[in-house]
Formats: structure tokens, sequence, C-alpha cells
């Protein structure tokens, strides 16, 4: 240790100074400077990096030196020599030489796989290309124009509802008037019957009434060829009157009929309108059932009090049916060997929002979704039937809202046809 060295060489020196007044006189003089650099290596000591307690306890002898002890030349290197020691060395930080290790790898790699991504999201559209905002507009804009197309046609089929309900008070009116002529005919002609028949028999009377002698055979022979023609006359106006009476039950029975199929043609264009809506039409169904006597379809009945799904609804909900279908294709499907385009596709969900020819899921799905947004609901479901059973049944739900609406549309269709025949 320092303070061993320190003490063997003060006692080696002592011998040399202890007769020596001038020593004495400059070891007095100089204690207090001597203090100093003990109390300056305390202080480095005191600073190092976790001294053990043997050097602290070491530092604390040092720095209270015996009075009696000289001060040699030698001290200050050692106290230099203490210092070197004492001081620590600072242990080189391990962060740089680790950062400089793993650095580049990593960056390469995020490189390629950012790369990667970026190819395969622009080819299968999944980034937003100018190309895919340029189709979303169209889109909105043809979405636009089928919402003015439905609001017009709204509007019309109002309008036409008001006309036929105007034409069938009308003509209500108008079977009224016409059944209250055929009821006042219908009583002339009774009560004219009643006033022949009473004629007739009074002819029949006065035939068989005796003839007197003084009345000559030509007044008789008069006589009988006017009662002969007033037969006739009665004869003629009975059957005048009974043609009457029978054109006047059928002008009313066509009457009738005339305001029922007003009425149901009335319904039915509610009908109609209800389904393009979606909204509920079960008074109306009623009112079609009252004025023809029949049934109304089950396609209609089942959603008559909640209303079927409207076509907006159903490519709306199309996108997110048809990305689970396709993962649930991709999911059962075996994945093609080192295919980019396999991979990607499994990993992003990339779906094509544009037609395109194939009979793989992804193609049949854009070409049904390409048929949907142009209105053809039946083709888009013929598309689907296409697909494989796994994407068939994730796709059941849609499936079946659009077959319910198709379902009512045809009934409602059929109907219209009936009437138009009858």
């Amino acid at each position: 240790m320092v303070t061993s060295e320190e003490d063997e060489k003060r006692k080696s020196e002592m011998p040399e100074t202890a007769d020596s007044p001038e020593t004495d006189q400059t070891k007095m003089s100089d204690d207090p400077q001597a203090e100093e650099p003990d109390a300056g290596i305390d202080t480095v000591e005191a600073n190092a990096e976790e001294p053990q307690e043997d050097t602290y306890a070491t530092s604390s002898v040092e720095a209270q030196p015996d009075a009696d002890e000289p001060v040699t030349e030698d001290q200050p290197a050692d106290e230099e020599t203490l210092h070197q020691e004492s001081t620590p060395v600072p242990e080189a930080s391990p962060t740089a030489t680790a950062e400089k290790r793993g650095g580049f790898v990593p960056a390469l790699i995020g490189g390629v796989l950012a790369a990667a991504i970026g190819f395969g999201a622009a080819y299968w559209g999944v980034l937003a290309t100018d190309s895919d905002d340029g189709a979303i507009e169209a889109l909105r804009a043809e979405m636009a124009e089928k919402d003015a197309a439905i609001e017009s046609l709204r509007t019309d089929l109002a309008g036409q509802t008001e006309a036929v309900q105007g034409a069938q008070a009308a003509l209500g009116d108008a079977t009224a008037a016409t059944t209250a002529s055929v009821d006042e005919v219908s009583t002339r002609v009774d009560g004219m019957a009643e006033a022949l028949s009473a004629l007739d028999d009074r002819l029949t009377a006065l035939e068989k009434r005796p003839i007197e002698e003084s009345v000559s055979p030509e007044a008789i022979a008069a006589y009988e060829r006017e009662i002969d023609t007033l037969r006739a006359s009665v004869s003629e106006q009975r059957a005048e009157f009974e043609a009457l009476l029978t054109e006047a039950r059928e002008t009313r029975a066509s009457a009738e009929d005339t305001a029922q199929q007003s009425s149901a043609r009335a319904a039915l264009g509610e009908i109609r309108a209800a389904i393009d809506a979606g909204a509920p039409f079960a008074g109306s169904l009623a009112e079609y059932e009252a004025a023809t006597g029949e049934s109304a379809p089950e396609a209609l009945a089942v959603v008559s009090e909640s209303g079927p799904p409207t076509l907006a609804a159903l490519q709306a909900s199309f996108p997110d049916a048809a990305r689970g279908a396709l993962a649930a294709a991709r999911a059962g499907a075996t994945e093609e060997s080192g295919s980019m385009r396999a991979f990607f596709e499994k990993q992003l969900g990339a779906r094509s929002i544009q037609p395109r020819d194939g009979d793989d899921p992804d193609a049949v799905l854009s070409r049904a979704e390409a048929e949907l947004r142009s209105g053809a609901l039946q083709s888009a479901l013929s598309e689907l039937d296409a697909l494989p059973e796994a994407a068939k049944s994730e796709l059941s739900d849609w499936i079946g809202q659009a077959r319910t609406r198709i379902d009512a549309l045809e009934s409602a269709d059929g109907l219209a046809t009936q009437l138009t025949q009858d």
C-alpha cells in the first residue's frame, strides 16, 4: 500500500535530519504547507468511484501527519503517485458498439419489406392512388344519380297514386250514379211490366165477353185488330225495357269491376313504391286483397310489415361481405408455392375493385360487385353461384337479403301483369 511505502521512506530519512536545527525549522515552517497536499489527496480519494474502507482510513491518517515527522522533497512525487493511482479509469460505453453492430441488417430488412408491401399494395389497389380516387368519385357520382332517380321515381309514383285515387273517387261517384240510374230504370220497367200485364188481362176479359147481337161483324173485327195492335206494342215495349235493364245491370257490373281494378292498381303502385324505398306496405297489401278477392303471394306477405332490403343497402353492405367471403375462400384454398401474389393476398387481404376475368374467388366477386353497382341484382347473384362453398357460407346472409328483395319484386311484377291481362 502507499502508506506503508511512505512510512518506510520517512523512517529512512529521519536520522539525516534529527541533529540539524535547520531541518527542524524547515519542518516547522513547512507543516502548514504539507497539510494542504494531504488535504487535496483526501479530496481526490473521497471523490473516487466507490472507494474501499482501507483506502479511506489511510487517507484520514495522511491528512493529519505527526508534527515530528519530517517532510522531504520526495513527498510531492508520492502525492502525484497517489493521485494517479486513486483516479478511476472510465469504462468504455457498450451502447455505441451495440448500435453499430446491429443497425444495418434491420434497416435493410425493413427497407425490403416496405418496398415489397408498397409494390403489393399498389398492384392490388390497396393504396389510394389517383385511379382509385377517380373510381371512387365515379362511384359516388353514380350513387348520387341513382339516389336522384329513386327520388324522382318516388315523386312520380306519389303523383300517380294521387291521380289513381282521384280517378277511383270519380269512378266511384260515376258508379254510384250509374247504379242509381239502373235502379230507377229497373223500377220503371217493373212498373211497365205490371201495367202491360194488367192491360193484357183486360184484353183477355174483353175477348171472353159475349158479343151482343146488335154489334156488327165489322165492328167486332176492328175491335180485335185494335187489341192485337195494343198487344204487339206492349210486347215491344217490354222487350225494350228488358234490354235496357240488362244493359244497366251490365254497366253496373263493369263499373264495379273497373273500380276494383283501379283500387288494385293503386294498391299495387303503393306496394311497388314501398319495395323500392324499403318501407312497410301491409295496409296497401290488405287493400289489394280486398279489391281483388285474392290472397297476396307469400314473398310479399313476409316483408309487408318491415319492408324488404333496398338496393342501396345491399350495395353498401357488399364490400364487407365480399372481404369476409374472400378471406374464407383463401383460408380454405392451397396457397401457390413461392407466389408473391398469394402472399400479399393472404397477408393484406387485397381485393379487386374493378371487374376482371377469371374463375378465382377474387375475380368472381369483382364481377358480381360490378353487376351490383349497375343495379343488376339477379346477375350479381348469378355470378356468386361460381364461388366455393366456404365463400358462399360467409355470404349467406347477404345472399338471403338479396333474394328476399328479388322475390318481392318478381311477385309485384306478376300481380301487375295479371291485372293487365284481366
